[in-house]
């Protein structure tokens, strides 16, 4: 009977989980309290977990329990030895990763890069704007500072972002290169229309790094159902009337202004016969078998405009300056002097065509930079045939 009583009692001891008699806790003493009961007493109710807002920019997400989770250690300090303790506790955000990366993607605004675009009305800019982004790391760590010391609204933090090019990087890019104007006789009003319709077809070009001009590609064809009209043209030697006379000095134009910005010539050839409005060996033939092209072979687009005025046309080129200036070396190596004119009958004196000199030439481009001359580059060597006058002598009558 007496071991029963005592068994009983060792049980009765072995299944009482308590705290210890003795044991203080944030103040409270909780000795001989069940486990679970003294862990209760001392932990918050629902009612007091604190709610957090987390807002900018009048967008807010808010927080409360059961979002909002605690955590402590009275589950070692209430099965401690006897003695005073002090629990750590805190409260914290729950699936507080996943929160902050949605908040992080609900507020970030993308930056946007500068552009350019060009026509024949010239440039028109649209200025970058910057964006943000929400720093994660920073609002984690406002996150759990609010909720440690009790505050109820944390701000969320941005870090701004960029935009990768800048309207003032733009105009870097945009920087006129070089410009070249020939002139003609406007009171042809022919060929004036010629040389304003395929200029006009030029301007505002944009080419991209490694992409290549055709002027012919450009131009289009020289037909009257392509716009143009007739007007002298050189054929076989000889000028003569032909559909899209003056197309030449446009192409001739864009092909100085070219070689003058430092652009790579692919194709040009010169005309039979030399021209008056451009020095020898920097002319451009086009036909429809001969094309003038060229490459853009900068990292950078260029950009051409092709005007005409009261006499004039010029062909500017845009881009990045590459701190290169090119210059126009024109030799005329040999003349060829026409032949003896040739004679006709008519009713009067008359010259119907004027004799002209023929040439050897040659053209160079010389690169400098700073003011100082470091290369030569010989472009091309060309022989211009010489024009046989025809005069018209009047025949006697008896």
């Amino acid at each position: 009977m007496k071991g029963q009583t005592i068994a009983s009692v060792f049980l009765a001891g072995a299944f009482f989980f308590g705290v210890d008699q003795g044991v203080v806790i944030d103040g409270v003493d909780v000795g001989g309290m069940p486990y679970q009961r003294a862990e209760k007493m001392l932990r918050p109710n629902e009612e007091d977990y604190p709610s957090l807002t987390i807002g900018a920019k009048g967008r807010e997400y808010s927080f409360s329990y059961p979002e909002i989770g605690y955590t402590d250690n009275l589950f070692d300090l209430v099965r401690g030895k006897k003695g005073s303790y002090q629990s750590s506790s805190c409260f914290f955000l729950n699936g507080e990763s996943d929160v902050v990366d949605r908040i992080a993607r609900d507020n970030h605004r993308i930056p946007v890069d500068a552009a350019v675009t060009f026509s024949r009305y010239g440039f028109a800019y649209t200025g970058e704007k910057h964006g943000e982004r929400v720093d994660k790391t920073e609002l984690s760590s406002r996150i759990r500072d609010a909720l440690a010391t009790g505050q109820s609204y944390v701000e969320i933090p941005f870090v701004e972002e960029k935009a990768s090019v800048t309207k003032a990087e733009l105009l870097t890019y945009t920087k006129k290169l070089a410009s070249f104007t020939t002139s003609f006789d406007a009171s042809q009003e022919n060929r004036s229309k010629n040389i304003a319709l395929s200029a006009r077809r030029i301007d505002g070009t944009t080419l991209a790094p490694g992409e290549v001009f055709s002027f012919n590609g450009t131009v289009g064809a020289r037909s009257k159902q392509n716009g143009f009209l007739e007007a002298t043209v050189i054929s076989e030697g000889v000028f003569v009337k032909g559909v899209g006379g003056g197309v030449c000095q446009v192409s001739t134009t864009l092909y100085n202004a070219v070689l003058l910005s430092g652009l790579t010539v692919t194709e040009s050839r010169a005309h039979s016969l030399s021209v008056s409005y451009v020095l020898p060996s920097f002319d451009a033939m086009v036909s429809s078998a001969s094309d003038f092209q060229f490459r853009n072979d900068f990292s950078y687009p260029v950009y051409v405009s092709m005007k005409t005025g009261e006499g004039t046309v010029t062909a500017t080129v845009y881009g990045k300056e590459t701190g290169l200036e090119y210059k126009r070396v024109s030799k005329v190596l040999k003349r060829i002097s026409p032949p003896e004119s040739k004679i006709v009958e008519g009713e009067e004196d008359l010259v119907l065509r004027l004799p002209k000199e023929g040439m050897v030439s040659e053209a160079y481009l010389d690169v400098f930079r700073d003011g100082k001359l470091i290369e030569r580059r010989k472009l091309r060597k060309d022989r211009y045939e010489p024009v046989q006058g025809i005069e018209q002598k009047a025949v006697q009558s008896d």
